[in-house]
């Protein structure tokens, strides 16, 4: 009788609890959906039937005459950001408090993906973030292109031995041109992903971001409960890719102290860095993944869908190739790196399909520092963030506003001539994050994919396959992919030899 006593007494004193956490945010003035007992607004991500991306630009779309708004992932309180000025203050300007991104990794379990800058928190991306930035600058990346357009031919001449009409899936095409260009970049390593059906770098990069139902069990819950990461062994990248490429980078390591390189590549260009910024070898490994990383997974989205994109808009595609037909006329028809700064459209496209398409549609930031946030019309005093309260900024919402980009769902690279991004708020557009925490390859990341869209657009007609399916977000994965593949297929343009 005590006993059930003592349950029944806990049992209330629990909901209690629960429905006074649920009214903090109307307490304070602040809109907000109605949670659900216990789940707050994230059973959907739970229960994995929408992606937390989704919901946040569900709300973002419902409170649109507010600067933020609330919700709860389970029962802790946070913010999805929508005022461009805002969003711009907390990446930028106050952007020290806001430094810590909520994806971060336990090193114990992720002792190469703790590296990364962009996951890092604290010193570690500070360190690795002086490390990496100098290696990716825009001369590196021009030292780099004899590679890039190395990559680019074997992407064309693969694509000529395919068959015309033959479906292909953009993605898993872009993955084999950016695999085979970032470990070429990165190692001066021939990863045969155009001839050898079983690459292991194809494998590698495969096992770290290919959706899978228990991958996307983890990431969810590492986004709607952090803590477990502490004491559940979640990691992002599986335990063999990670012995595999500490294998690597030792390998590597010992080689090059016998076999100097023809051209420096940017491993060697790490290496050169390892006394300068005292680099041990668990972070040489975490330096190195991430090269690999951030060149993969990101490029291959992109270009897989700007291939789609060009598919989808056969106009476009064909002014498209006017421009680099042109342009390659001024150098002997020589895709130099000066060629391809020179291609304004083409840049425009790509810029445009990561707006319609951005593969990282929600930017997920931790209060660390308390933050006075703006006014909201009805309040009596403004709202203090406290250390720990998670900030979301959906990128996908801002990209898709109306108010920012007329008719948004149209494809249209003209969005981004210069007077267009003049005109334009800085923090509407946030393909690659904003700020000292925004993306560290963006350079190599766009010469790379720049080069292999012109490549494929100079040589083939590209055209939506028959099969391909209306787009749906990946809920699974990350990242922002179709869950069903985007499916073209290449005819060879006129004087281009099968």
């Amino acid at each position: 009788m005590i006993f059930i006593v003592l349950l029944f007494t806990v049992s209330i004193l629990a909901y209690v609890y629960v429905q006074w956490r649920y009214s903090y945010w109307k307490r304070l003035g602040v809109p907000c959906p109605e949670p659900l007992f216990f789940f707050g607004n994230v059973l959907e991500t739970i229960t994995m039937s929408s992606h937390i991306a989704l919901l946040c630009e569900k709300w973002y779309n419902e409170y649109s005459n507010v600067p933020y708004s609330g919700y709860y992932k389970i029962l802790n309180p946070a913010v999805n950001l929508r005022d461009p000025d805002l969003i711009k203050d907390v990446l930028i300007k106050d952007h020290f408090n806001f430094h810590v991104n909520e994806q971060d990794f336990n090193k114990k379990y992720d002792p190469l993906m703790a590296h990364n800058p962009f996951v890092a928190t604290h010193d570690s991306w500070r360190k690795g973030r002086s490390v990496l930035t100098p290696l990716l600058t825009l001369f590196k990346v021009r030292t780099l292109y004899p590679l890039v357009k190395d990559s680019c031919d074997k992407l064309s001449n693969y694509l000529k031995t395919i068959p015309q009409n033959k479906d292909i899936e953009a993605k898993a095409l872009a993955s084999r041109f950016a695999t085979q260009n970032v470990i070429r970049c990165s190692f001066s390593i021939d990863s045969q992903c155009f001839t050898d059906k079983k690459s292991e770098f194809r494998d590698m990069g495969k096992k770290i971001f290919q959706p899978t139902f228990w991958g996307g069990i983890k990431l969810m819950m590492m986004s709607i409960c952090p803590i477990l990461r502490d004491v559940i062994p979640f990691a992002f990248v599986p335990a063999d890719v990670d012995e595999w490429f500490q294998g690597l980078v030792r390998q590597l390591r010992e080689e090059r102290k016998h076999s100097p390189l023809q051209q420096e590549d940017l491993f060697q260009m790490l290496l050169n860095s390892v006394e300068k910024y005292d680099i041990n070898d668990i972070e040489l490994a975490g330096y190195s993944l991430t090269l690999f990383v951030e060149g993969y997974e990101t490029s291959s989205s992109v270009l897989g869908f700007a291939i789609y994109e060009m598919a989808r808009n056969p106009d476009i595609q064909e002014r498209l190739y006017e421009e680099i037909s042109d342009v390659l006329a001024k150098y002997d028809g020589e895709f130099t790196f000066e060629a391809l700064q020179e291609m304004e459209y083409l840049d425009n496209v790509i810029h445009e399909t990561m707006r319609l398409n951005v593969v990282a549609p929600l930017i997920s930031k931790v209060c660390t520092k308390e933050y006075t946030l703006p006014l909201i019309e009805g309040q009596k005093e403004p709202v203090t963030l406290h250390p720990g309260t998670p900030i979301q900024i959906c990128a996908r919402a801002l990209h898709m506003d109306p108010k920012h980009y007329p008719e948004p769902e149209v494809f249209d690279p003209n969005r981004f001539n210069e007077e267009e991004r003049r005109n334009r708020h800085k923090a509407v557009y946030l393909p690659f994050g904003e700020g000292p925490r925004m993306c560290t390859g963006i350079k190599f990341a766009m010469a790379q994919t720049k080069a292999g869209l012109a490549s494929i657009v100079r040589d083939f007609k590209i055209n939506v396959s028959p099969k391909q399916k209306p787009f749906v977000m990946d809920i699974r994965a990350f990242l922002y992919q179709a869950r069903d593949g985007l499916y073209v297929n290449f005819t060879p343009r006129t004087g281009v030899a099968q």
